[in-house]
């Protein structure tokens, strides 16, 4: 009996830290991933590709190709990495690629300024989902 007590007593911190850390839990690829808004009212299979377009117009509309960037004739990716938290904030923004001469900082700039997405839910939940995002400099 004492032995069943004290596992019991024992399981509980561990339950506890569990279901913390499990709040907190950053995950790379969930049931339901992440959408960008604009796309509610469209048919549920066609959703995720329609969020995709938006972003893509959203970024490519707002991104301003930096001076410095023309004036060197930089062009690339930049990689930018972001988590979309349980209430659709885009947080934790940070470059993972750089091409140089302002154009990580354009980016950090745009992605920060997105509006709220639709959050990626786990077995129904809401859940912080981490995004990567290829942004492309091409000059004409």
């Amino acid at each position: 009996m004492k032995t069943l007590l004290a596992i019991l007593v024992c399981s509980i911190p561990l339950l506890t830290i569990n279901a913390q850390s499990d709040n907190s839990r950053i995950y790379q690829v969930v049931e339901e991933m992440p959408r960008f808004p604009g796309c509610e009212t469209e048919p549920k299979d066609e959703r995720t590709e329609c969020a995709n377009k938006k972003l893509l117009i959203y970024v490519y509309e707002n991104i301003k190709y930096p001076e410095k960037a023309r004036k060197w004739k930089t062009e690339g990716t930049v990689f930018v990495q972001y988590i979309i938290d349980k209430d659709g904030n885009v947080t934790n923004t940070k470059i993972v690629k750089d091409i140089g001469d302002g154009c990580s900082e354009e980016v950090l700039r745009v992605v920060n300024e997105m509006p709220i997405w639709i959050p990626g839910k786990q077995r129904g939940k809401p859940v912080n989902v981490r995004y990567t995002l290829p942004v492309k400099f091409n000059l004409p």
